[in-house]
């Protein structure tokens, strides 16, 4: 993704790397309560992960609020 730089740890699961990534964008402003992610599809192309580990990521986060 251009203009969202989510940086994927080197250890664990890789739905909590992605999960860790975005909170971090969240948490650093690169990233906007609110703001539209891309579609699961082509960031899950992007980040080089399957579709499922962007959705139960992103599903993990929008369940904590």
């Amino acid at each position: 993704m251009n203009d969202l730089l989510i940086e994927l740890g080197s250890s664990g699961p890789m739905q909590q790397r992605v999960y860790e990534g975005i909170y971090a964008a969240l948490r650093d402003g690169r990233l906007k309560p609110g703001q539209r992610l891309p579609a699961s599809r082509i960031w899950a192309l992007e980040l080089g992960v399957a579709r499922n580990t962007i959705r139960d990521a992103t599903t993990a986060l929008i369940a904590e609020g």
